[in-house]
């Protein structure tokens, strides 16, 4: 028989759901080891799943559609900064758990599918993904837990380790990652068609760029080989892509060996760029509103402070992107109202901007007569400054001789 695997959490999880006097179920966030052997799954905060309809309250599991958890989670992931994840799910009923965690099998996979939704881009191996636990509050107020290692796996009971005290620290870790693109496109489909290509092609070099550390320990570096293919700029009908990518991730170091920190929190800067890619993408598709478009709508990343339902800090940031017409302010409470927790009782938010805005407007696109946009920028390398102007994936972040 395989060793369980060992997972701790916050003792405040514990406590708001023995606190919680109405049926509420909801998502898990911590962190899944890669290591089953020896690692430790991590268990930070919880977010609850709201109604479906605001005025209709839930009393039973039949109440939450598929659909709506999906939609849920899948906002609540594109949040989540890299090696921080859904870990499972909770409910508190009046039920007795032996009558419905049989049936949670389809609300599981329902969370693995908004995953594979959210990460459309995402092709790195990544195992512990599909790894969730389940917690159930019963109606004498006890917590039991289940442990389902994958999709085809009903969930079995576990022990979790409940933590009086705070959890350690998280390590976090940064990196910039640049793009330099070029492509073809004279209309929307084409755009979008490029753009698919074009990323198809680059994962790769995401998946086998090497990590070194930066000036400090929580900076990495990412190297690559350089890439001499890329076609003149003055081609008519050609789009040109210059911009960076802010990487943000955390890694759990008081219970990773320090010799594969840097290894994990590659692992974990990877993740969250393709994610980041993924939703920046979608949201450019979903702007785009004409068959010859001048300019498209490029996100921006901001970070706030992910608090639990107890207004407690988590200890890691959550991560918002905003295409240039929507307000920050704005998105950053509306984010503490989904996380249900207070955006500082009307003080000023704390979501900052993580990405500085483009000095020029915004590039990339085909004008209407297929001339290409390209983007300049006034101030120093985009490398300092973060500047997005994204379409396509490349991972170009340093320029090295690798021998």
């Amino acid at each position: 028989m395989s060793k369980p695997r060992l997972c701790l959490a916050d003792g405040g999880v514990a406590a708001q759901l023995k606190a919680t006097n109405e049926f509420e179920i909801g998502l898990l966030i911590g962190q899944i080891s890669p290591d089953k052997k020896s690692g430790r799954d991590l268990i930070l905060t919880s977010v609850p799943t709201p109604p479906e309809e605001e005025d209709v309250k839930m009393i039973k599991l039949q109440d939450v559609s598929v659909e709506w958890m999906i939609a849920h989670a899948k906002q609540i992931f594109g949040w989540l900064p890299g090696g921080i994840d859904c870990v499972g799910m909770y409910i508190v009923s009046d039920e007795d758990p032996k009558a419905f965690v049989p049936k949670l099998q389809v609300h599981l996979n329902a969370l693995r599918s908004a995953k594979k939704q959210v990460h459309w881009l995402h092709s790195l191996d990544i195992k512990e993904e599909n790894v969730l636990y389940v917690v159930v509050r019963s109606p004498s107020r006890d917590l039991s837990a289940f442990f389902a290692p994958d999709a085809r796996s009903m969930p079995s009971p576990v022990e979790i380790q409940w933590q009086a005290s705070p959890l350690d620290p998280l390590a976090k870790f940064t990196a910039s990652i640049e793009l330099h693109e070029i492509f073809a496109s004279t209309s929307c489909g084409s755009v979008m068609t490029a753009l698919t290509d074009r990323i198809g092609l680059h994962v790769a070099k995401v998946e086998e760029a090497l990590a070194i550390h930066g000036e400090d320990d929580g900076t990495v570096i990412f190297l690559t080989q350089p890439d001499d293919t890329l076609p003149p700029v003055d081609t008519p009908g050609v789009v040109q892509v210059h911009g960076g990518i802010s990487c943000v991730a955390y890694v759990a170091s008081s219970t990773t060996p320090k010799k594969h920190v840097l290894a994990r929190a590659a692992h974990y800067l990877k993740q969250d760029y393709l994610k980041s890619l993924s939703i920046r993408l979608d949201l450019i598709r979903d702007n785009l509103t004409t068959e010859t478009p001048t300019t498209l709508p490029l996100a921006r990343r901001a970070a706030f402070p992910w608090t639990s339902i107890a207004n407690h800090s988590t200890g890691f940031d959550g991560l918002l992107h905003l295409i240039p017409d929507d307000d920050l302010s704005h998105a950053y409470t509306n984010a503490c109202e989904l996380l249900t927790a207070s955006s500082r009782n009307g003080m000023a938010p704390a979501a900052v901007w993580i990405e500085a805005e483009a000095a020029s407007a915004a590039p990339v696109a085909t004008e209407a007569d297929g001339r290409a946009l390209t983007h300049t920028s006034n101030g120093p390398p985009v490398s300092l400054f973060l500047c997005l102007a994204i379409l396509v994936v490349a991972l170009v972040v340093h320029i090295f001789d690798l021998v």
